[in-house]
């Protein structure tokens, strides 16, 4: 008798990824407050209803490799990045030398001012990754997703985070913003970061009301634009004010979006999904060392 084999109802390698992203959510639901991983499940399920565009590559594969980083952050943020931060919010054990603590204001109006003030800096932190050899290589975890979804907004190499961290430190110890402010902020931008990235279709009218405060999924799609001019614009992180302000934003794409290849040219193929390799980007030379698929 011959012994039958095992068949997988999405091949074997399909089936893995699907097993290891059951795991990563259920780590991803111990992690995050139930609302914002509701916010997640609730962009996903809208994607696949009415996507803005097409999928160029399976999901599964790619929802692994990027929430996976996205708990391995996690878990860096929790154990390494908020003991230290704890310390210094507000100022108060610096000696109240911090900037907001000299001036004189009611709670809402600093609340508001620091808010602006931390979006303003990620903003320029930002444009820091784009603007330099050593940053950029870092940076490229993120743009090098050929596809653009929730999953994206968490795809950064720890790297990323530590710098931006160290950078984020050292303005609030010469600011001093609020506790409530910082962690209102820091709320908004894991909630306004999914929404910028989702691949959710939305009316025109709607689209362009949002993004007179908001940075819309239309503004930032243009960012991860293959096209060099166009990824280097609409930095914004929740505000799109700071682009206009300082003359980087781009109210159009060349392209019509369902058309727009996405990503960055030294790497194109379906291997930027693999886990490993993402985290191997800053280290690889600026050649494409993967198989080279057309955009």
């Amino acid at each position: 008798m011959f012994k039958k084999k095992i068949r997988f109802p999405f091949g074997l390698k399909q089936s893995i990824y699907l097993f290891l992203l059951v795991g990563i959510i259920y780590l991803l639901i111990r992690q995050i407050n139930g609302y914002l991983f509701a916010t997640l499940v609730i962009l996903a399920v809208w994607e696949k209803i009415t996507p803005r565009r097409r999928a160029r590559f399976p999901s599964v594969q790619r929802w692994t490799s990027n929430l996976g980083i996205f708990v391995f952050n996690t878990s860096l943020i929790q154990l390494a990045v908020i003991p230290v931060f704890s310390k210094f919010i507000g100022g108060s054990s610096l000696g109240n030398w911090a900037l907001l603590d000299h001036i004189s204001l009611p709670s809402l109006t600093l609340i508001i001012i620091s808010i602006l003030l931390l979006d303003l800096t990620t903003y320029w932190i930002h444009r820091m990754f784009h603007a330099f050899s050593w940053s950029w290589k870092i940076h490229r975890v993120h743009h090098a997703d050929l596809d653009m979804d929730v999953t994206t907004a968490q795809r950064f190499h720890p790297l990323e985070i530590l710098v931006s961290v160290f950078i984020m430190q050292l303005f609030v110890l010469a600011i001093g913003p609020p506790m409530s402010a910082f962690v209102f902020y820091n709320i908004s931008v894991f909630l306004v970061g999914i929404f910028r990235h989702a691949n959710i279709e939305l009316p025109n009218p709607l689209q362009r009301l949002l993004n007179l405060v908001l940075v819309t999924p239309d503004m930032h799609l243009i960012h991860h634009s293959l096209n060099w001019k166009e990824s280097n614009s609409n930095f914004g992180t929740n505000f799109p004010w700071w682009d206009r302000l300082f003359k980087t934003f781009l109210p159009s794409a060349k392209m019509p979006f369902s058309k727009m290849t996405l990503g960055i040219s030294q790497f194109r193929g379906p291997e930027v999904s693999n886990p490993w390799r993402i985290l191997a980007l800053p280290f690889l030379m600026n050649r494409s060392l993967f198989k080279k698929v057309r955009p």
